[in-house]
């Protein structure tokens, strides 16, 4: 007869497994942090949309502007507010500022990761002037683009080219492009817009990559004195943007200007205003810097390390020289490019008129408004509105009818939505109530006040649902 034995099995660890926090969008790895192509934080916002199948401003309204405490910019009533984000603050995305620091705190609180200030200049936000700093509008290197595709690679926007001092692009040997090439566009796009897709056109939505030496025209090469000089800028402004994630504490004000000074009194063998205008500043511009009045802006520290013959991370970082070596003071060959300034283009008075006039009197529809005019004409509206003050106004109060003659349809057409959807609940046999109604409607806040409400209301006291002038229901 046998005998049952007992069997022992394995013991296990039934408790739970410890899962970590799972983070509210990708955990999506930016591009080349520690390398001078790191990534822009406007272009990583722009792939993070992407990934995620949805445009920049779904991602932008629905879940970074509540975190950065500006909810109202996304609300439907104030379109204007969330075009003027994307116009005027989206370059300062990447830069030094408050809403850099506020937009890396958000998109790492989302995707759970703790690099993204890297894509940014807050590492140095101490040390350099917000004066020429950035560029306010998109540039871009058609042949880069051209080159990632082909090799398969990510397609994205480097942080070095939202500098000012970054004109082209050594690499390739040509200027970066200011605006969409395309003839039927010529768009200048911000670094971040409602409909930005790194490597394409934000407005027409075309690609903008060209193959390497294809479409590209004798102005947008460098010339040899160009190219040196450009190359030089793009490895000392790259070697700053590779330092940020190994330094332990962001540098100084203090550091800098102490630094700077010493690397100066090493250099200069004659007065200090005489080696200034040697380098190219103001007589008072080195004063100001020594008294902690001013700090040099990116263009001035790079056109004065330059001639030192260093490089603003050796100064940033607080590397003194040896010691005082003067050397006799020359000029540095190729010399450093002039600060860029705005060219100002002689106003053609009645050109402009002219075509002003053809567009009031057109019969384009809906009309354009002064802005998409001066954007066609390839001028500001101010310049338009100071030259030509009279025909801009009849401009602007024709956009302003139509707009308000398109505002009034469209409540009217949710009125009638809004008494329709009404009489098809009652016929149904159920009590027309804002819950039931509002699905059948095209905008179902619109519920909450304005014409479409007082439709429903007006509906219902027809129906015999509302009694008396307080409008409270009869019992169902």
């Amino acid at each position: 007869m046998e005998t049952d034995q007992l069997v022992v099995y394995d013991e296990w660890d039934v408790a739970p497994l410890a899962i970590p926090p799972r983070s509210r969008l990708f955990h999506l790895a930016p591009i080349g942090i520690g390398t001078p192509e790191v990534e822009s934080l406007t272009g990583y916002v722009a792939r993070l949309a992407e990934m995620h199948g949805v445009r920049p401003r779904q991602l932008v309204a629905r879940e970074i502007l509540p975190l950065l405490g500006r909810p109202r910019l996304a609300e439907t009533p104030f379109p204007s507010l969330l075009s003027a984000f994307w116009r005027n603050e989206t370059h300062s995305l990447n830069g030094t500022r408050t809403l850099a620091r506020d937009m890396v705190g958000a998109l790492e609180t989302l995707t759970r990761r703790h690099d993204l200030r890297f894509l940014t200049l807050l590492t140095w936000a101490d040390v350099l002037s917000t004066q020429q700093l950035q560029r306010l509008t998109r540039v871009f290197c058609p042949s880069c683009f051209a080159e990632w595709r082909q090799a398969g690679q990510i397609i994205y926007e480097p942080l070095l080219w939202t500098l000012t001092p970054i004109i082209a692009c050594p690499r390739h040997r040509q200027r970066l492009r200011l605006a969409c090439p395309y003839p039927d566009c010529r768009y200048s796009s911000p670094w971040l817009g409602a409909r930005s897709q790194p490597g394409y056109c934000a407005h027409c939505e075309r690609w903008l990559g060209i193959a390497e030496g294809g479409d590209v025209s004798g102005s947008d090469v460098l010339t040899e004195e160009e190219l040196i000089v450009q190359a030089w800028i793009g490895n000392a402004v790259g070697e700053l943007l590779a330092a940020a994630p190994d330094l332990p504490v962001p540098p100084s004000r203090e550091q800098l200007l102490r630094t700077l000074a010493v690397w100066t009194q090493s250099r200069a063998t004659v007065s200090r205003q005489a080696w200034a205008r040697q380098v190219g500043l103001g007589p008072s511009t080195i004063g100001n810097w020594e008294k902690g009045k001013a700090i040099p802006s990116l263009w001035y520290l790079l056109q004065v390390c330059r001639h030192l013959g260093t490089t603003p991370v050796r100064v940033l970082t607080d590397d003194l020289p040896d010691a005082p070596r003067p050397a006799p003071e020359t000029r540095v060959s190729p010399p450093f490019p002039a600060r860029p300034v705005r060219a100002c283009k002689a106003f053609d008075y009645e050109a402009t008129r002219q075509t002003l006039e053809e567009i009031l009197t057109s019969a384009e529809e809906p009309p354009p408004s002064l802005r998409e005019i001066a954007r066609r004409l390839n001028k500001s509206d101010e310049v338009l509105r100071r030259n030509l003050p009279a025909l801009c106004h009849a401009i602007s109060e024709r956009y302003l009818r139509d707009q308000k003659a398109q505002g009034l349809r469209a409540r009217q057409r949710l009125r009638e939505e809004a008494r329709q959807a009404t009489y098809q609940i009652h016929a149904q046999g159920q009590y027309p109530s804002a819950h039931r109604i509002a699905p059948l409607l095209s905008q179902p806040d619109s519920l909450r006040g304005g014409l479409a409400k007082m439709a429903w209301q007006e509906a219902l006291r027809e129906l015999g649902w509302l009694g008396g002038k307080e409008g409270t229901p009869h019992s169902v």
